[in-house]
């Protein structure tokens, strides 16, 4: 049965075509999207949960435009998505004083998941030194709902997951594992952590060093692995100059030049090749599968790669790869050997 739904999930058409959603029971004028994530829910094969992080606008701020007033009254909104239907209902907001610098979200149920607050400050010369300095401000969330029929912070249980991270920013998950990816986005580092489903902590493992800034993390599942032959991995997208970003952040026609880079395990594929202190890498292959000047791609900040069946190329092992931006206009998509 098992065999039979992977085969069905392979056989799909695949129309290579976005689909824009609308939206029920939701005002989407005030939806300044960030990190998302997506689960299926459990009680119907065909449906999905999705959460947003929301930059809403602070309409106190909004009105009065004072400057000792936040801008910004962060949160996530909940949706739930019929696949196939051509809209996504609004489940419940989700707001809490600990959910300040919201960036990105892991979802490990509906009523479940983690969020990563980038920085301590918002804005300003502090906000700045936070940038600059070697400091470890940030921190990850883990938030349990009990109500999903209320709003705001009613029916939550908010505490700290994770701290000691400079610029923890994005968020992933392995599949078929209790492992959560944090990076730290202007460090460039992924740091492997391990879930306490108990306590809703996080402990890091270890750490892997890329050469360039990070932002969101993905996982590649290779759905065609066997023994000896399994291209799963990290997906990682980044900036090549993130020290040009703030110059650059006004200045539409500027280019930022975008790396993605695909980690895999060692060759030995062996557990005990991997380092489990925290502080110490072990063996990776850590392959760039694709970079931009920046003239068809800006700022990349996200990227999937969606598996191709072996059959249908040849007997090698390739896919699909999607990459994104935070400030670009255009999401690319190439085919690449894995």
């Amino acid at each position: 049965m098992v065999e039979r739904q992977k085969t069905d999930e392979r056989q799909q058409k695949q129309t290579m075509k976005s689909i824009r959603l609308s939206f029920q029971n939701f005002e989407s004028s005030t939806f300044v999207t960030h990190g998302i994530d997506i689960i299926a829910d459990p009680t119907a094969k065909n449906a999905v949960y999705i959460f947003a992080i929301n930059h809403h606008p602070n309409p106190e701020y909004v009105a009065s435009r004072r400057e000792h007033i936040t801008k910004s009254h962060s949160r996530i909104e909940l949706f739930r998505h019929v696949i196939g239907s051509s809209t996504a209902k609004h489940i419940r907001t989700i707001s809490h004083q600990s959910i300040e610098t919201p960036n990105d979200i892991y979802a490990v149920s509906p009523t479940e998941f983690y969020v990563t607050n980038d920085h301590f400050y918002r804005e300003g010369l502090m906000r700045e030194l936070e940038a600059v300095a070697p400091t470890k401000w940030s921190s990850t969330m883990h938030v349990s709902i009990s109500d999903l029929s209320v709003t705001d912070s009613a029916g939550l249980k908010v505490n700290t997951a994770l701290t000691g991270i400079k610029n923890n920013n994005g968020l992933g998950h392995v599949y078929g594992s209790d492992e959560v990816t944090v990076v730290s986005a202007e460090r460039g580092i992924l740091y492997r952590c391990f879930d306490d489903a108990k306590n809703g902590t996080l402990r890091v493992e270890e750490s892997v060093h890329l050469d360039s800034t990070l932002d969101n993390p993905s996982w590649y599942r290779d759905a065609w692995a066997s023994e000896g032959d399994d291209k799963s991995g990290y997906v990682l997208a980044g900036l090549a100059r993130g020290i040009d970003l703030a110059g650059h952040a006004k200045d539409p026609a500027a280019k930022d030049p975008s790396l993605v880079w695909l980690v895999q395990r060692g060759a030995s594929g062996d557990a005990s090749a991997f380092k489990q202190d925290g502080k110490t890498e072990g063996e990776w292959n850590k392959r760039l599968v694709f970079a931009d000047d920046g003239e068809r791609l800006r700022t990349a900040s996200a990227a999937v790669i969606v598996g191709i069946d072996p059959k249908k190329e040849g007997g090698k092992k390739r896919g699909w790869l999607f990459v994104t931006g935070f400030m670009s206009e255009n999401m690319v998509a190439t085919k690449i050997d894995l």
